[in-house]
């Protein structure tokens, strides 16, 4: 799809977890931080691979079967869908809201509990910066306060 939401829904609860957040801009501010936007980067450390700097176990659970494909833009853009919609709904079932600093938060450390990262704000700077360029009718609209049924 051409859409920024290009993710698959899914009939659960939380069908449209990433309403309200630009996918595009989202995607685009974490590649930014994860791998200055090389899609052949790879962490000496950890072995993350790609845009999005996939770990091999994150990356068989939302990519394909060869990790080799984490350097492959369009399966990865795919596969960081899969995992922002699941973080997302993680968030939803914890009764946490779905922002772009939550969801940053989560794609870094995987946990809220050890507080807001400084990973996580610069995703959200970017991610914000990005938007405020945006034509009014590029924006998707507003997300639903936590507290309202999906």
């Amino acid at each position: 799809m051409n859409t920024p939401h290009a993710y698959n829904y899914v009939s659960e609860p939380h069908a449209r977890p990433l309403d309200g957040i630009h996918i595009n801009s989202l995607l685009h501010a974490i590649s930014s931080c994860e791998s200055n936007l090389d899609p052949l980067a790879v962490n000496p450390r950890s072995g993350a691979r790609g845009l999005y700097q996939f770990r091999e176990a994150t990356w068989h659970s939302f990519g394909s079967h060869d990790f080799l494909d984490a350097h492959k833009p369009g399966i990865a853009r795919t596969a960081a869908l899969r995992y922002l919609a699941f973080l997302a709904r993680l968030l939803l079932d914890h009764g946490h809201p779905v922002t772009v600093l939550n969801l940053a938060t989560l794609w870094t450390h995987g946990t809220l509990t050890r507080g807001i990262p400084e990973y996580s704000h610069r995703v959200l700077n970017l991610y914000t910066d990005s938007v405020s360029h945006l034509p009014p009718t590029d924006l998707p609209p507003p997300s639903l306060p936590s507290s309202h049924p999906r």
